[in-house]
């Protein structure tokens, strides 16, 4: 672990990757394998699909997106802690909870697997007891018509702040 720190505080010695800089830092010390996720997250936000994030890569690739698209930290679901300490820090970081404590190293995506799956049960659960209450309650009509404009404008605050980054 100490030779590691010491490589990570070499790099960042010698390229002085601008911390508030996401392509910046990108450039300087990212990879293409970084590139490539950060670059989905932001599509993914753009397009208002919710990414989850499994371990450090995914989290670090979700720092450099945020830096780039700060909006798109509103679409991030951390589905667990893993082993690495740096994980640990990153998740907090973005201001996250996971939704387990599960202590993976490379666990190849089980952790957002697991928490997709738990997910999509309470959501089932959720419209099961919804559409009792339905059955009980004829008088509230307005369950199911939330205000779409947040949307609307989440999407379109997206695509301006890709549009000035492609300038």
């Amino acid at each position: 672990l100490k030779n590691k720190q010491k490589i990570v505080a070499q790099i960042l010695d010698v390229n002085k990757p601008n911390p508030d800089d996401g392509i910046d830092v990108m450039h300087k010390v990212g990879g293409f394998e970084l590139a490539a996720i950060t670059g989905l997250i932001i599509g993914a936000a753009a397009n208002k699909i919710t990414v989850f994030l499994d371990g450090l890569n995914a989290t670090a690739s979700a720092l450099i997106a945020a830096k780039i698209c700060p909006v798109t930290k509103y679409y991030f679901f951390a589905s667990h802690i893993g082993a690495e300490p740096a994980h640990i820090h990153a998740v907090k970081h973005l201001a996250l909870r996971p939704f387990m404590k599960m202590d993976f190293r490379l666990g190849e995506g089980l952790g957002s697997s697991l928490a997709c799956d738990i997910l999509s049960m309470f959501i089932k659960g959720y419209n099961n007891l919804l559409e009792e209450y339905k059955a009980i309650s004829p008088c509230d009509d307005n369950i199911e018509n939330p205000d779409e404009s947040s949307d609307e404008d989440s999407s379109k605050n997206i695509l301006n702040e890709i549009k000035e980054i492609e300038e």
